[in-house]
């Protein structure tokens, strides 16, 4: 078993008891009035896991924004062999699992594309997965208001 996937919000909190709070989750799109648009805050949390059973690789997070081409505008690598920490107490440790989250903060991010925020991770080599997107558009303005009368 391999997943991962993506939360985007507008803020990450720590709370007390060792809770965190996403606030302003999006769903699947993130509406501005225009672009190019200043994001005060965005955050991501991006979501690894796999079984321990399988085979474990070098992993690289990247985070693409619509104007970003061939190179992404983040991107972070992870030697697997640091973070191989079951997060289930099983006693056979080979049904348990390995779990990475990652959260990523932007402060004054401005978009200047409509156009998918993607998240890809590369496993090993070769191997990539698309741990989630979201899709940046442009507010619809109504210019004639002949049908408000």
């Amino acid at each position: 078993m391999i997943f991962g996937y993506t939360i985007f919000c507008d803020d990450i909190r720590q709370e007390i008891n060792n809770k965190i709070s996403y606030m302003g989750i999006y769903q699947d799109e993130i509406i501005v009035p225009s672009i190019p648009f200043v994001m005060k805050n965005f955050c991501m949390i991006i979501k690894y896991v796999q079984s321990r059973n399988i085979e474990k690789k070098p992993l690289k997070v990247m985070v693409y924004f619509p104007d970003d081409e061939e190179k992404p505008h983040w991107e972070v690598s992870i030697p697997f062999d640091q973070i191989d920490v079951p997060i289930q107490n099983n006693i056979d440790r080979e049904d348990s699992r390995i779990q990475i989250e990652i959260p990523v903060q932007f402060s004054s991010l401005i978009l200047t594309k409509t156009g998918r925020i993607k998240i890809r991770l590369n496993r090993g080599d070769s191997e990539i997965l698309k741990l989630g997107s979201i899709m940046v558009t442009e507010k619809n303005t109504i210019k004639d208001d002949s049908i408000n009368k």
